[in-house]
């Protein structure tokens, strides 16, 4: 079935689609399709301290959480 990209609605935001978006169907959830950045702040992982999205390299402190490189710095040593 072809549906119109303006028909579907963000899993994230709840916002319809514009025809040349980026269209994200997630592999964690192939239910819902998501606009790229709704998909990014979604399933990137955040980091424990700031809660901010962790893009690149992360440490795992020794409670197991992942954090900035920074982050887990400040909140370790």
């Amino acid at each position: 079935h072809a549906v119109h990209t303006s028909c579907l609605r963000c899993g994230y935001c709840d916002k319809a689609f514009q025809d040349k978006e980026d269209i994200v169907i997630h592999p964690k959830d192939d239910i819902d399709f998501y606009h790229k950045p709704c998909a990014i702040e979604k399933f990137s992982p955040k980091c424990s301290a700031c809660n901010k999205i962790i893009q690149g390299s992360y440490v795992k402190g020794p409670d197991g959480n992942q954090y900035h490189p920074d982050c887990g710095r400040d909140k370790f040593s």
